[in-house]
């Protein structure tokens, strides 16, 4: 019910049908692929806002941001790896 409430209705109905779709194509065929397609939008519209809010609340304490090759550089520059 969260995930509903903070996805919305039409959201929410897109990501079960892709969710139901990727279930019913896994039953009879065994393939898994098609659960990228629901995985992948329940990430980007649920996940990744809820990750940004937290950090938001959080970014007088960040000093760093970027990829993962990025702070990496970072680290090695200011000798903290």
């Amino acid at each position: 019910q969260r995930v509903k409430r903070r996805l919305g209705q039409e959201r929410y109905d897109k990501i079960s049908t892709l969710m139901d779709a990727a279930l019913k194509t896994q039953e009879e065929q065994g393939d898994t692929s098609d659960h990228e397609g629901w995985i992948n939008e329940l990430l980007a519209d649920y996940y990744d806002p809820m990750c940004e809010y937290q950090l938001g609340k959080q970014a007088d304490k960040i000093i760093y941001r970027g990829s993962y090759d990025e702070v990496l550089e970072w680290a090695k520059e200011r000798s903290l790896l």
